[in-house]
């Protein structure tokens, strides 16, 4: 007891010195006092969200305790987010640090693979908290490289959905760049024309969801279908995490160059996987995902592979060619390889679509581009496809067997098929025609809320390989992109995703005509063409709803122009603000003392 008594007595005469102190120095107790108050206002929403995110966890594993993984991984989560938000300059080695003193404690409770997993999580969370870029980057090698999103196995589940690993590091960044915009008070950047079209986007989405859900009855089964339907469409958040979270024009040139380097890693990839036939497969997917390894119909030697990076491809071959015109020598060298390495990449692709929309977005920089451009990038085209045809019949030529004897003549016969009026009578095509036209009666019934998301939209017949037997099952996905968003998301959704095409095509054109910057100039000359093609391609092929590759590909899109037009105003805005303080510290010379 005197011990105890003895610990008050200290601590009420601690007390009594600092009352005094602060009585003695009013100035430095209100300062203390306001230090404070920016102190608790900066600590409550995140304790407030930290509490959140674990009551919600608990709700989602009310059968079961939560998984000491997940609450270690929360909790180094939010001590990250809340380190930033009190001390914006502190190391990331020290957030790293206390966070796995966290981790390490789980190592009791969980198995040691689990905890590393957490812990890297945690690791890599706090490099993006700084370098936001490398979140970008790990998130296209999720989706838009030589994997497909669903081999990556959830961290976890409820109700048999869940979130992924793709979806988890979305949700981190924006978190990230949520919190830093709350710290940095800078939510006016909020105003960008983009903002507006994309909720009302992700509104559409989720009144699809609702009314899916009321068509069903109420089932859960049906709730569950429509989640998993709508799911990769919140991938398009990703243009926040871009157009909010990249600062600098370092930032950008990282995550357009390094997708060049995954783009260019896949390319050579689809030429391995060529040589290496059916017998082995480099690109990892479940066989419902949509990786295709196969046979080409006009010559069955010849294999074609598109993995995802397929998209990634398609995006960035026209930007190496703007890009390979301007900057230094090193920058247009990288270039220049990288543009040869996309088109090795797109030739062995054995693509269609993918020839004719490059063709096409070719033809557009060719058209937009200035009269000193016109000639260097036309030089620079033909150059690139030349050489692309030439070394890829060079490599195809070299492969063992009938695939490198048939490789020219398949190629050959595939782009010449393009130009075919038979072309118009293959099976598939037809019957892609019937889609459309069923398609139409259904939007015709439900014009203005559609279907809701999730619904079958017709049924496809099916021949059973083994017995032969037909039969229809139900089909949820037609390849005629704008007719499926129409019926499925309502009027809202055509129209809130019509205004983010054009605006993004109004402010790339833009762009393009306002900036004196090299970079910023090509990037948005690339970027328009390159949106056009994609919109060509999404009349017979389900880009924008379902291939999580082109979503993302897209909001990347989306994401950089926003970037590059926000630089853009703060040059401007600095530059008058020079002009304006050079303008008002020069001396003012009357008129008489001119006179005089």
């Amino acid at each position: 007891m005197r011990s105890i008594a003895r610990i008050f007595k200290l601590l009420g005469a601690k007390l009594l010195a600092v009352g005094s102190f602060y009585q003695s120095n009013p100035t430095r107790f209100r300062r203390h006092k306001r230090a404070a108050k920016i102190l608790l206002i900066k600590t409550i929403p995140v304790v407030v969200l930290a509490l959140v995110s674990l009551i919600i966890a608990q709700i989602f594993f009310k059968d079961m305790p939560i998984p000491p993984a997940i609450q270690f991984a929360l909790l180094g989560f939010w001590t990250i987010v809340l380190a930033i938000r009190l001390y914006p300059k502190i190391s990331p080695f020290i957030i790293v640090g206390a966070a796995a003193a966290l981790l390490a404690a789980g190592i009791v409770f969980t198995p040691p693979v689990k905890v590393t997993v957490a812990f890297f999580s945690v690791l890599f969370i706090a490099l993006i908290a700084r370098r936001i870029e490398f979140g970008v980057l790990a998130l296209l090698i999720m989706t838009s490289s030589i994997m497909h999103d669903s081999v990556i196995p959830k961290p976890f589940t409820f109700g048999g959905m869940g979130f992924g690993a793709s979806e988890l590091l979305l949700l981190a960044m924006l978190s990230i760049v949520l919190f830093i915009m709350g710290a940095e008070r800078r939510f006016d950047e909020l105003k960008s024309p983009m903002v507006l079209p994309m909720l009302l986007f992700c509104f559409a989405v989720v009144v699809s969801i609702a009314i899916s859900y009321s068509n069903s009855g109420g089932r859960a089964w049906d709730f569950k279908a429509s989640y998993i339907a709508a799911r990769p469409l919140f991938l398009y958040l990703l243009f926040f995490a871009i157009a909010f979270g990249i600062r600098t024009e370092r930032q950008l040139k990282t995550i357009i160059f390094g997708g060049m380097v995954i783009a260019s890693i896949v390319s050579l990839l689809i030429v391995v996987q060529y040589f290496l036939g059916t017998n082995a497969k480099i690109f990892f997917g479940t066989p419902w995902a949509d990786i295709r390894v196969e046979a080409l119909g006009e010559e069955s030697n010849v294999i074609r592979s598109m993995p995802p990076g397929q998209a990634l491809i398609n995006l960035m071959f026209p930007a190496t060619l703007c890009l390979s015109m301007v900057g230094s020598r090193k920058l247009r060298l990288f270039c220049i390889i990288a543009s040869f390495a996309l088109g090795i990449g797109l030739v062995f692709g054995f693509s269609r679509s993918a020839w004719v929309t490059t063709i096409f977005s070719l033809s557009m920089l060719w058209i937009l581009s200035g009269r000193q451009l016109k000639m260097r990038l036309t030089i620079i085209s033909v150059t690139a496809v030349v050489i692309a045809v030439i070394g890829s019949i060079a490599l195809g030529t070299m492969a063992p067997g009938s695939a490198g004897s048939k490789f020219s003549s398949g190629m050959t016969k595939r782009f010449v098929s393009i130009f075919s009026r038979s072309t118009l009578r293959d099976a598939g095509i037809q019957a892609r025609m019937d889609e459309n036209r069923d398609t139409l009666a259904q939007i015709r019934r439900n014009p203005v809320f559609g279907i809701g998301v999730g619904r079958p939209i017709r049924y496809s017949m099916w021949v059973n390989p083994i017995n032969g037997q037909q039969g229809f099952y139900p089909s949820y996905a037609i390849h005629n992109t704008y007719l499926e968003l129409w019926l499925i998301y309502g009027l809202l959704g055509v129209i809130s995703f019509a205004w983010l095409s054009i605006t993004f095509l109004i402010r790339s054109l833009l762009l393009y005509i306002r900036t004196q910057n090299p970079l910023r100039k090509m990037l948005a000359l690339s970027f328009f063409a390159g949106y056009i093609a994609y919109m060509l391609s999404a009349i017979a092929a389900m880009m924008f709803l379902h291939q999580l590759y082109y979503i993302v590909c897209t909001a990347f899109m989306w994401g950089c122009i926003d970037v590059m037009w926000r630089m853009e105003d703060q040059e401007q805005s600095n530059d008058c603000l020079s002009i304006a303080s050079i303008e008002h510290k020069s001396p003012q010379i009357s008129i008489y003392e001119g006179i005089a």
